[in-house]
């Protein structure tokens, strides 16, 4: 972690990374120059030239895609063309944001727009314009504002918070990781084990055997590394958690700290999430105050890339290298940070241990319906009236979340749902029944994912929307697996072509074979994906496809 967090400094510092400090930071910590090159250049975050004054980054991705992010992009390229021109100013797009509730989003040197801009397009980049302008550019909002009542949260008063941790005996010294005994330590994995609590960030892995199968490995020392890079478009469910259920998550983390005898939970947190980060390491600082954090704990802040997402890029970055996935075996509970026994979980998976633990497994059961158990956070963005985050019974049908969300923007027709963010496969509306659930979307044909719903209204062209996730697939490959990264660039080509008049059949033809072949070859789950969008495009709007062909007009 060394490396990247010098980095950071230096770009903090100096606004980039200046050839100068490379040098000098490679003598000073006798490391090859040509490391610190690659690392600066494999991560989005790191720039090798001076920042403008007004940096506006405007994300360009699905959800913000379908709120007018491009009409955005080039109104905002006309308000700040006299200052582009004089090089003062860069509108540049990026991939998504995490801000996907604030759509189309957009950052002002690092600085989120506030929910208080305008909806409509160009008055929101008049209003961007005028706030990079003023003293103090951006309004700063800090997180953390609203007040919701959250069925997760078994404390009802500041002062009962980290209930279960004050119940567990202390470690005998600060300074030795010490696992729980097993008396101690069966009752939490039994109780979890019996509430079925899965991951929530989309792998779905049973919470307890994680931390069982750590807890039983020989070597040491163990870590616990927090999840909290969401980038996937269409999910910001883990930053409302962050910013209003900071207590959880620091208190999940120290309790899957003491289960396996942690020498140290990390929280590996994307850069985005400046506001949030803030407000969980103030969380951080008063639990050590209160002395009820058992375990050290620090904060890791993300260079950028959304496969660092993936469990084992992320542990390459916490290395000091570039954020590449592993081959896998071995896994991360044997052989992780450091190349030792690491528990790896979502920020909202761990947010959910306390409130388990509080009121038991029968309670978790109870919060499902129809008989799916449990509770889940779900983001719901897109073309839809009220975008933003649910706390939810799993098993709640798709159609009640969105009249939750105040239906379908404009009163139109829903067209298509992406229920698992940009990674799962489109489903048509006749799929509105089914329930919000792993299995039931499995079976539906798509997948609940990490729970980021984005709606598609009749009369989107789908085929732009389908695109466009190919295309953010594309960008966020990391280049490791020749298939992911030749076969993501040859879907794009192939679907331009289609979108510019000049598809063939032939070669739409080609993507179902590219599909699976990404899905065969591909390490991570990116490759693996990729295509999904455009081939249940091509399963359930094959229209939507077929009708981009030349001539297509004519024949019907």
């Amino acid at each position: 972690m060394a490396l990247i967090s010098e980095l950071h400094r230096l770009q903090e510092q100096h606004g980039y990374l200046r050839a100068s400090d490379l040098r000098d930071l490679a003598g000073r910590l006798r490391v090859p120059l040509y490391k610190l090159q690659g690392l600066a250049s494999f991560y989005p975050h790191f720039r090798s030239a001076p920042p403008p004054a007004m940096e506006i980054s405007v994300c360009r991705d699905m959800s913000c895609y379908l709120n007018g992010s491009p009409v955005f992009t080039r109104a905002l390229e006309t308000e700040f063309a006299a200052d582009c021109a004089a090089g003062r100013a860069e509108v540049r797009p990026v991939s998504c944001l995490g801000r996907c509730d604030n759509a189309p989003a957009a950052c002002v040197n690092g600085r989120p727009l506030p929910p208080t801009a305008p909806a409509d397009t160009q008055e929101r980049a008049r209003q961007v314009a005028a706030w990079a302008r003023q003293p103090g550019g951006i309004p700063e909002e800090e997180a953390g504002g609203a007040s919701r009542t959250w069925r997760m949260d078994p404390y009802g008063k500041p002062e009962e918070r980290y209930g279960i941790l004050r119940r567990l005996p202390p470690p005998l010294t600060r300074n030795e990781a010490q696992p729980l005994s097993a008396r101690e330590a069966d009752p939490i994995l039994a109780t979890l084990e019996e509430a079925g609590l899965c991951g929530m960030g989309g792998a779905g892995f049973p919470t307890a055997t994680k931390w069982r199968l750590v807890r039983e490995q020989a070597e040491t020392p163990r870590y616990v590394v927090v999840n909290a890079d969401e980038s996937e478009p269409g999910s910001f469910k883990d930053r409302v958690i962050l910013a209003e259920l900071p207590h959880l998550v620091v208190e999940g983390a120290a309790l899957a700290g003491r289960v396996v005898g942690a020498a140290k939970v990390i929280i590996y947190i994307r850069h985005e999430y400046e506001p949030e980060r803030r407000l969980l390491a103030r969380e951080i600082e008063r639990a050590r105050a209160a002395g009820v954090l058992p375990v050290p704990m620090e904060i890791f802040i993300s260079p950028g890339g959304y496969i660092l997402g993936e469990e084992t890029a992320l542990l390459e970055a916490l290395e000091d290298r570039r954020g590449e996935p592993r081959n896998k075996p071995p896994f991360p509970v044997s052989h992780g940070y450091q190349g030792r026994p690491t528990v790896i979980n979502n920020v909202e998976t761990l947010a959910m241990v306390p409130g388990i633990l509080t009121r038991g497994a029968g309670w978790w059961k109870e919060q499902g319906q129809g008989g799916c158990t449990g509770l889940k956070v779900i983001a719901i963005s897109g073309e839809v009236e009220r975008p933003g985050i649910h706390e939810i019974s799993l098993g709640l049908p798709l159609k009640d979340l969105l009249a939750a969300a105040g239906g379908v923007s404009g009163g139109r027709a829903l067209a298509a749902v992406a229920p698992g963010g940009a990674s799962s496969s489109f489903l048509p509306a006749g799929a509105v029944d089914t329930p919000l659930d792993f299995k039931a979307m499995q079976d539906a044909g798509s997948m609940l994912g990490s729970g980021a719903v984005v709606v598609m209204a009749k009369g989107t062209d789908l085929l732009d929307v389908a695109t466009n996730v190919v295309t953010f697939f594309r960008n966020e490959s990391c280049g490791k697996c020749v298939p992911c990264r030749t076969g993501t660039e040859k879907a794009v080509r192939i679907l331009s072509d289609l979108q510019g008049g000049n598809g063939s059949r032939a070669r739409i033809d080609l993507l179902p074979l590219l599909g699976e072949t990404l899905r065969l070859t591909s390490i991570c789950g990116l490759g693996q994906v990729a295509l999904d969008p455009i081939l249940s495009l091509l399963e359930h709007f094959p229209d939507a496809v077929t009708s981009r062909l030349p001539g297509a007009c004519d024949e019907n």
